[in-house]
Formats: structure tokens, C-alpha cells, sequence
């Protein structure tokens, strides 16, 4: 159970990990501030929020990489290491793919940038 809970805080750390690493590339690439970026923490959710860049293909990969960067980090580790930590961080940075759902915020900001890059 322990190593369920770790699995959980570890792909849920790694998939904020993975927006911030976008934000402050795309950030230096846009003449911003490296931490140009908030991370709110409300009673439900914990989230990191930006401006939005001019161009729409820079939100779709900030939007995706959340659940993007668990799933490579959990691949890595598990061809490195065997053990059931790293299968339950496996199957937990699968299972993080969901939040590209249109139903969660992610899926949500990932579908506006797509329909913003139609346009």
C-alpha cells in the first residue's frame, strides 16, 4: 500500500514537473521570465498556471507534457529497474494519460490549442 501511495505523489509530482519544464523553455524562447508561472494550490486541486503563448502549438505541448513526462520518466526507470514500485508507476503514468481527456483541464487546453491551430 505504501508503495502505492509513493507511485501516486511520485507520477502526480512528475506530471506538474512536466508543464513547469515547458513553461520555462517556452518562456525563455518567448523573452519572458524563466518563472513566469504561478502554482495555485486550492482544496481540490493543485495546478500550475501561465500566460498563454501567442502561438497555439506552444500551449498543446504545455497541456500534453503533464501527462507526457510521467509516462517517459516511468519508462526509463522501469527498463533501468524491476521491482513493483516501478510497475505501479508505470501503470499510474498510463492511467495519467486520462487527464488529456476533454473532461479534465488538460484535455480542455489541449482541444482549444488544436481548434486555435485549425484556424
Amino acid at each position: 500500500m505504501m508503495a502505492f501511495i509513493l507511485a501516486m505523489i511520485l507520477t502526480f509530482v512528475l506530471h506538474e514537473l512536466g508543464h513547469i519544464i515547458c513553461i520555462m523553455i517556452f518562456n525563455v524562447t518567448e523573452g519572458r521570465k524563466i518563472y513566469d508561472f504561478r502554482i495555485k494550490i486550492g482544496l481540490k486541486h493543485i495546478y500550475v498556471t501561465h500566460i498563454k503563448y501567442k502561438k497555439p502549438f506552444k500551449n498543446l505541448i504545455v497541456a500534453i507534457s503533464g501527462s507526457a513526462f510521467p509516462l517517459l520518466i516511468a519508462i526509463v526507470i522501469t527498463g533501468m529497474f524491476t521491482s513493483q514500485f516501478t510497475s505501479l508507476m508505470f501503470l499510474l503514468a498510463i492511467l495519467n494519460l486520462l487527464f488529456l481527456h476533454p473532461m479534465f483541464p488538460d484535455g480542455k487546453n489541449a482541444l482549444s490549442s488544436m481548434k486555435e491551430m485549425e484556424r
